[in-house]
């Protein structure tokens, strides 16, 4: 699979790459990196939220990553 392209031409594959930079970038911000903007947290949080959830923006970082992996595997990626 070297240097394939991806393609987003979907409304549904551009909201899947969208939750999936989201993911990576909750990522980064628990190592400690700053982004200007709304918080990957606070977006993570409004996705789950949505979903079904009931978070608050005081949950812990590791709690909502592990939350958001789950609504990412059982919602996104595909079955096999």
């Amino acid at each position: 699979m070297p240097n394939e392209t991806i393609i987003c031409d979907t409304p549904e594959s551009i909201q899947a790459f969208g939750i999936l930079a989201c993911r990576s970038a909750l990522k980064l911000e628990k190592l400690g990196m700053k982004r200007r903007g709304t918080s990957a947290r606070k977006q993570a949080i409004a996705i789950l939220n949505n979903n079904g959830e009931n978070l608050s923006y005081s949950t812990r970082i590791d709690t909502v990553i592990t939350k958001f992996n789950a609504f990412i595997e059982a919602n996104i990626l595909p079955t096999k």
